[in-house]
């Protein structure tokens, strides 16, 4: 999976792009996934102050957009359960 497939799968599941940055740039209460070299992907939380928090780091473009995800699911299902 590359950032455009995630793009397409992300559409599909109707995650809020609200959620999430795929090019790095930060914004309130959403997950960064940012390429930091071509062999480094990371995924960070910024939070509503614009405080950025790590998350995890990966080797892999691949392995990152899978991990996002995932992550966004649960999200989306965690809010879901909640109505």
């Amino acid at each position: 999976m590359n950032i455009d497939e995630l793009k397409i799968e992300l559409d599909r599941l109707e995650i809020s792009e609200l959620l999430y940055s795929l090019d790095g740039v930060e914004f309130p209460s959403a997950y960064i996934l940012k390429k930091v070299s071509d062999t480094r992907w990371e995924i960070s939380y910024c939070n509503e102050f614009l405080q950025g928090y790590f998350v995890q780091a990966f080797d892999s473009e691949e392995k990152a957009c899978k991990y996002l995800v995932r992550m966004m699911k649960e999200i989306k299902e965690e809010e879901e359960s909640e109505l």
